[in-house]
C-alpha cells in the first residue's frame, strides 16, 4: 500500500512555518538541498538560530598526524559546520585528494545546483572531495566557490547569530582575499596563526574586524612600525595573544571592554608602563572591566633583583601592599568602587593581575577538583582491593579443591 503524503507547503504560512519550527535542522538542510520549494519557503521564513563556523587548517590533514583523536576525515583542509542553540550541528568537510576513503552514502540535491558531490560521512556529517593535492589549489578554485554557496545557502536559511572563524594553515589561500568578508566582519570567536601579513591587511585586521573572543599566535605585520595613524580596535572580551611582533603595553591599556587578557610581549619590558597600568585600574580609569591579565614577556627582561623590580615592588607597597589570601602576591584596591586586585611579579618576567573574587573563585574550583581527584583514586584503591581480595578467595578454594583431591587419592 501506498504511504500517504500531505500538501505541507500548501497550508498557510503560518502553520507551515510552525511545523518546519518542529523538524529537526538536519532535516530541513537535506528538504532545503534536495527541493527548490522548501528552500525558498525557508528563505522567506526563517525557522531557526545558528551560527556558522569556517576552519581553513590543513596542518593535520595528512594521515599518521594526531591519528588517535582526530575526529574528521583524512585529507580534510577546511570545513563548515551550523551550529544550533540544542548543541546539534551540522558539519561539511572539504578533503584531498583520498584514494582510500569510502564515501558513505551520496545526499540528494536539485539537479545542477550543486558542483561537488555531497557524500555522508556519519552522523551529520557530510564530506566533498575537493583539491587534488594539499598544495596547491585548484586552477578554478571551485572548491572555495562551493564552500562560498554553502555559507551562503545557510545564511539565506537561518537567523545566524554570530559567526566564528578558525585559521591556521592551508597552501595558496588568501584569508584577506576570500568570500569571508562578504558576510561578516563581526565574530564571535576569531583564531589566527602562524602567519606573515601585508601592511594594508593588518591595518584591516586591527581596525576593521570586530571581534568578541580573540586568540592570535604567530601573527606578525610586516613593516608594522610604517602603519600611521592606526586606531587599533582593542576591545575584545577574550584576548590571548602570543608572539604576535605588533601588541604593546599601551594597547593592552586600552583595552576597555576586556576581561580576561593573557599575551607574550617580544618587546622589552618597561616597569613604569606597569606601574601606569596598576595605577591608572587603581583609579578607576582604564581596564574597568578587567578580570584576570597575564603577561609575559619572552625577551628583554630585567633580572629577579634588578633596580627596576625593586623599586616597581616598592611602589605596588605604597599602593597597597602584602595580600593576606597570598603573602607571595600584592593587593590593591581600586578607588571607585572598592574591588581588589591581586598582582604578582615572578622571575621578573612574568605579571599577573587577578581580581579577588575571581582568585578565590578559582582556588574553590580548584579545590573541588582535588576532592573528586582523592575521591576517584580513593575508589580505584578500594577496587583494587576488592579485586585482590576475590583473586585470594579464589585461588584459596582451587588450592581446597587440590588438597581435597589428594586427600581422595
Amino acid at each position: 500500500m501506498p504511504s500517504a503524503s500531505f500538501p505541507l507547503l500548501q497550508l498557510p504560512v503560518l502553520p507551515c512555518k510552525l511545523v518546519f519550527q518542529l523538524l529537526d535542522p538536519v532535516n530541513l538542510v537535506e528538504l532545503s538541498l534536495a527541493f527548490r520549494c522548501v528552500n525558498r519557503f525557508l528563505k522567506a521564513y526563517k525557522t531557526h538560530v545558528a551560527q556558522l563556523t569556517w576552519t581553513f587548517d590543513d596542518k593535520d590533514a595528512f594521515p599518521g598526524m594526531f591519528t588517535w583523536k582526530r575526529s574528521s576525515p583524512f585529507y580534510t583542509y577546511m570545513s563548515l559546520t551550523v551550529s544550533f542553540n540544542d548543541s546539534h550541528h551540522i558539519k561539511y568537510y572539504f578533503i584531498g585528494n583520498n584514494q582510500g576513503f569510502r564515501p558513505g552514502s551520496p545526499v540528494e540535491t536539485v539537479p545542477g545546483e550543486w558542483p561537488l558531490p555531497i557524500w555522508e560521512f556519519k552522523d551529520n556529517e557530510f564530506w566533498m572531495s575537493g583539491r587534488q593535492t594539499l598544495l596547491e589549489a585548484e586552477p578554478e578554485a571551485l572548491d572555495m566557490k562551493v564552500m562560498e554557496k554553502l555559507t551562503k545557502h545557510f545564511s539565506d536559511l537561518f537567523y545566524i547569530d554570530g559567526y566564528n572563524l578558525y585559521y591556521g594553515r592551508i597552501h595558496e589561500f588568501d584569508i584577506f582575499d576570500s568570500f569571508v568578508w562578504n558576510f561578516t566582519r563581526k565574530f564571535k570567536n576569531f583564531s589566527m596563526k602562524k602567519l606573515e601579513i601585508n601592511e594594508e591587511d593588518g591595518r584591516f585586521l586591527l581596525e576593521d574586524v570586530e571581534i568578541e573572543n580573540l586568540t592570535m599566535e604567530d601573527v606578525n605585520i610586516n613593516n608594522f612600525n610604517k602603519i600611521t595613524n592606526l586606531r587599533m580596535n582593542m576591545n575584545q572580551s577574550i584576548m590571548e595573544i602570543h608572539g604576535c611582533n605588533w601588541i604593546t603595553m599601551s594597547n593592552i591599556i586600552e583595552a576597555h571592554e576586556s576581561k580576561l587578557i593573557d599575551i607574550d610581549l617580544t618587546r622589552d619590558l618597561n616597569v613604569n608602563q606597569l606601574v601606569k597600568l596598576v595605577t591608572l585600574w587603581r583609579n578607576g580609569q582604564k581596564l574597568r572591566n578587567l578580570e584576570k591579565l597575564k603577561m609575559e614577556w619572552t625577551r628583554g627582561c630585567c633580572g629577579f633583583d634588578s633596580d627596576e623590580l625593586k623599586e616597581f615592588r616598592k611602589k605596588l607597597e605604597s599602593l597597597g601592599g602584602r595580600s593576606p589570601l597570598n603573602s607571595s602576591m600584592y593587593q590593591i584596591e581600586r578607588v571607585t568602587d572598592g574591588e581588589i586586585a591581586l598582582l604578582s611579579f615572578e622571575l621578573g618576567r612574568q605579571f599577573e593581575m587577578v581580581l579577588q573574587r575571581v582568585y578565590e573563585k578559582e582556588k574553590k574550583e580548584e579545590e573541588v577538583v582535588e576532592e573528586e581527584e582523592e575521591e576517584e583514586d580513593q575508589e580505584a584503591e578500594e577496587d583494587e582491593d576488592l579485586e585482590k581480595e576475590q583473586e585470594d578467595e579464589e585461588e584459596e578454594k582451587g588450592e581446597g579443591y587440590e588438597s581435597e583431591d589428594e586427600d581422595e587419592e
